[in-house]
C-alpha cells in the first residue's frame, strides 16, 4: 500500500499537463482515457465528514487501473491495489472533514506503468449525511452592477475549459419580445457585465416548434455578444443571462459555442442555476446540446440517468429539438436533430450534468443553446 500510494503521488506532480479538477457526479459512471503523456486525470468531490465514499475504476481497452483519494489539504489519504489489465478495482474512503476531496485514476505503476486505455469511474457515498439548511447564499443575486445601470441574472450555465476545446468561447444572446438582455462573465471569479450588441444581423433563431427570425437591423438592440479569448490560466468559467429590466417580461434565445467531446470517451461537466426570483414565478431554461457542422451524437447525464434524444421519454420534460436552434451569419448552424440532447432547469440549487457523446463513439465540436421564456415579476 506505501509502495501503491507514493507512486500515485509521484505521478501528480510528474505529468507535464496536470489537469484540472473536474466534478464528478455520486452513482453516475463516467468515462475518460489515460494515454502515455496524460497517465492520470483529477476528479473532485464535494463530500461531508462521516461520509464513506466507494469508488470503483475499470479499465477497458488494454488499461491496468489505480485509483486514490487526495484530501483537501492535497494528501493522498487512500488508494486501491494495483489492478489487472482489463480489471477493476475498488477503493473505500471514510470522510474525516468537509471539504472538496480529488478522485485521482491513474494506471498501474502511475508514472512508471505502460499501460493505456479507457476507464471508468463510478463513486457513491455509502452513508450520505443529512442534508443541512440550504445556504442562500450560493443562489444567483437578485440584482448585480451593469455599468451605470444594474441587471437581474435569470439563469446561468457553468463549465470548465478544457484541453480540446476552441482557443476561443462565443456567446450571443438574443432577447424577444421585450427581454433586453446582458451576459455576466465570471473567470476564475472575477465577473464582467457585458451589453455589446451582438454582430447579428441576419442570424436565424428558431424556437422549438416554431418558425424561424431572421435579425434585422432594429433588433441588434435586444442583443449581446461576449468572446472569451485562450487564457492559460483560465479554469472556470461561469455565464449568466440576465434583464436590464429590473421586471422582466419576452424570452430570449443564448448560444455559447466552442466547446468539444475529444476524444469519444470525454465527458464535460456543465452546471446550470436559477435566479430563486425568478423561479418563484415559474420559469426554466431549456439546455440543448447541438452538434456544429459534424456528426456528433451528444447525450447528457443526468443524475442516475440520461437523455440522449431530446423530445423522447428519455429526455422528460423537454420538446423535440428538430430544427431549433441558431443559424449565425457566418455559416455556422447549431440546429438540432432528433439526435440531440437537452434538460430542463427549474431549480436555484445548482443541478450538475455531464455532456458526452452516445455510446462513447462520436467525437467533435458542439455548441450549448439555451432557452428561456419569462414572465412580468411582482
Amino acid at each position: 500500500m506505501a509502495f501503491i500510494s507514493v507512486m500515485i503521488f509521484a505521478s501528480v506532480r510528474a505529468q507535464e499537463d496536470a489537469p484540472s479538477s473536474l466534478p464528478i457526479p455520486l452513482d453516475v459512471a463516467i468515462t475518460a482515457t489515460i494515454s502515455a503523456e496524460a497517465f492520470f486525470d483529477h476528479w473532485l468531490i464535494n463530500v461531508r465528514a462521516g461520509d464513506i465514499l466507494q469508488v470503483t475504476m475499470t479499465g477497458t481497452d488494454g488499461l491496468a487501473p489505480l485509483v486514490g483519494v487526495v484530501t483537501p489539504g492535497r494528501t493522498l489519504d487512500a488508494s486501491s491495489s494495483a489492478g489487472a489489465v482489463n480489471g477493476s478495482v475498488t477503493v473505500t474512503y471514510s470522510v474525516p472533514q468537509d471539504g472538496g476531496y480529488i478522485i485521482v485514476a491513474t494506471r498501474a505503476g502511475s508514472e512508471i506503468g505502460t499501460t493505456v486505455g479507457g476507464y471508468s469511474l463510478l463513486v457513491r457515498n455509502l452513508n450520505p449525511q443529512p442534508t443541512a439548511t440550504p445556504d442562500y447564499t450560493i443562489f444567483l443575486p437578485p440584482s448585480v452592477p451593469c455599468g451605470e445601470t444594474t441587471a437581474m441574472p435569470i439563469f446561468s450555465v457553468s463549465v470548465l475549459r478544457e484541453a480540446f476545446d476552441s482557443v476561443a468561447y462565443s456567446i450571443r444572446v438574443y432577447g424577444f419580445d421585450g427581454f433586453r438582455p446582458a451576459l455576466l462573465i465570471t473567470l476564475n471569479d472575477m465577473q464582467t457585465c457585458i451589453t455589446t450588441p451582438a454582430d447579428a444581423l441576419g442570424d436565424s433563431v428558431i424556437f422549438p416548434g416554431e418558425t424561424a427570425i431572421t435579425l434585422g437591423a432594429d433588433d441588434l438592440a435586444t442583443t449581446a455578444q461576449a468572446v472569451i479569448d485562450e487564457d492559460s490560466q483560465l479554469i472556470a468559467i461561469e455565464i449568466a443571462i440576465a434583464s436590464l429590466d429590473p421586471i422582466p417580461s419576452g424570452r430570449f434565445v443564448a448560444v455559447i459555442g466552442g466547446f468539444r467531446l475529444e476524444p469519444a470517451h470525454d465527458s464535460d461537466p456543465i452546471s446550470g442555476r436559477i435566479n430563486p426570483i425568478a423561479g418563484t414565478q415559474g420559469i426554466s431554461a431549456l439546455l440543448a446540446l447541438i452538434g456544429i457542422n459534424n456528426r456528433l451524437d451528444p447525450a447528457l447525464l443526468i443524475g442516475a440517468g440520461r437523455c440522449d434524444d431530446a423530445g423522447t421519454r428519455t429526455c422528460p420534460d423537454f420538446p423535440s429539438l428538430m430544427g431549433a436552434g441558431v443559424r449565425l451569419n457566418n455559416g455556422v448552424a447549431l440546429v438540432g436533430d432528433r439526435f440531440d440532447a437537452g434538460v430542463r432547469f427549474t431549480s436555484a440549487y445548482r443541478t450538475d450534468v455531464q455532456a458526452v457523446s452516445f455510446g462513447g463513439t462520436t467525437r467533435g465540436e458542439y455548441g450549448i443553446v439555451i432557452f428561456s421564456e419569462t414572465t412580468p415579476l411582482s
